[in-house]
């Protein structure tokens, strides 16, 4: 979203990832900010690789199957675990690292919204009711 409100308020002017001015300026990082084998890497990797194999669980144990992939609760996991990996991948990748930057909202906010729904909305009607 924030690169289309840029690129809307610049222009398509600097839009190039290899021009160092412009949009893709707004997503500059210091250089140490993905470091590799520190614990923030590895507690990205092995989350990544946690998350993959609940989702695969989810794809192939559950009576759900691929229905469940159409809940906006396993679309909002799937970016995270995209994030994650995409973490996971910074320090040897950095290409990647904007990818990771530009996920960081959507992946905050679809994390916000779920917890409150099932928090606030879906786990009282379930206590309750059943």
């Amino acid at each position: 979203v924030l690169v289309i409100v840029m690129i809307g308020v610049n222009g398509l002017h600097g839009a190039s990832l290899n021009s160092g001015i412009g949009i893709w300026d707004e997503f500059a990082m210091a250089p140490d900010a993905y470091l590799p084998y520190t614990l923030c890497w590895y507690y990205n990797a092995v989350t990544f690789f946690w998350m993959v194999y609940v989702t695969w669980m989810v794809k192939t144990e559950s009576s759900l199957s691929n229905i469940a992939f159409v809940s906006f609760t396993l679309w909002s996991w799937i970016i995270i675990t995209i994030r994650h990996g995409l973490c996971v991948l910074a320090p040897f990748v950095p290409k990647v690292r904007i990818i990771a930057e530009v996920l960081r909202l959507p992946v905050l906010m679809s994390a916000s919204i779920t917890f409150g729904i099932w928090n606030f909305v879906l786990m009282p009607a379930i206590t309750f009711v059943f």
